[in-house]
């Protein structure tokens, strides 16, 4: 395993390279985490792939610097360049998995993949389907208040991003999923974080909302369409199986 740091920039990126035989695969961890999510899946695919993590731009080892989906593509541009990856896959969880899903827009990668990285909750209306209107808006917020206080509560280079974040969160994920002109797998949580158990009914809606949407990805002749009996913490929950799924869609 080698440490390094890479210049995106005025930004430096950390990053760790595995190592491992096969066609390089860049794993990105999600919002407020850092590459060593990755850890419980990386013996899982070094005995197919080289195995690269970074800590995404605010988080863990990585310098600090504006949001935005071109900077974060960027940094991932300046990891493969420096490390001479050539066309790696790329995979992330959450916020990892929708940088990915963006990374995919350019044709020519290998094959892309997104951990549930779909949407956040504060969303419109319609993505909440079969939900009273008026418990809809007040479960929202009593939802924004939590996610409220835990932005308050952060501290450290991500303090200084995380309204960026929160809004970029937001947009529309499975638009850009659509998008993709490369190789792209989706995969879908069907269980709930302890967090989400606060909120049974606008959970339940949440996920018909998901579902619906996840359907029209079916019409695109690149996109794959999984789910893990799991949580949003399916890297920590079931690593080996969300390995298998990683190497089992990159070997097609």
């Amino acid at each position: 395993m080698i440490e390094l740091t890479v210049e995106s920039g005025p930004v430096p990126i950390a990053v760790r390279d595995h190592g491992g035989d096969g066609l390089p695969v860049l794993l990105l961890h999600g919002l407020g985490g850092s590459m060593a999510h990755w850890d419980p899946v990386v013996p899982e695919l070094t005995g197919t792939h080289r195995v690269v993590l970074m800590d995404l731009r605010g988080h863990g080892g990585s310098g600090v610097g504006p949001w935005s989906w071109p900077a974060a593509l960027a940094d991932v541009e300046a990891v493969v360049t420096a490390l001479d990856l050539g066309s790696p896959a790329v995979a992330g969880m959450s916020l990892g998995g929708m940088v990915a899903t963006r990374w995919a827009a350019r044709p020519g990668c290998p094959g892309a993949v997104n951990l549930d990285g779909l949407r956040g909750y504060l969303t419109a209306p319609e993505n909440y389907p079969g939900l009273d209107p008026a418990l809809r808006e007040k479960e929202l917020t009593r939802l924004r208040a939590m996610f409220d206080e835990q932005a308050a509560a952060v501290t450290g280079p991500l303090a200084e991003i995380i309204d960026e974040l929160r809004a970029a969160v937001e947009e529309d994920h499975i638009a850009a999923c659509r998008a993709a002109r490369s190789p792209l797998l989706v995969v879908a949580a069907t269980e709930n974080l302890p967090a989400q158990d606060q909120f049974p009914e606008l959970t339940e809606a949440y996920r018909r909302g998901l579902v619906r949407d996840l359907a029209t990805l079916a019409e695109v002749w690149n996109v794959q369409v999984e789910r893990i009996g799991s949580s949003h913490a399916m890297v920590r929950e079931h690593p080996a199986e969300v390995a298998k799924l990683i190497r089992e869609f990159l070997a097609a």
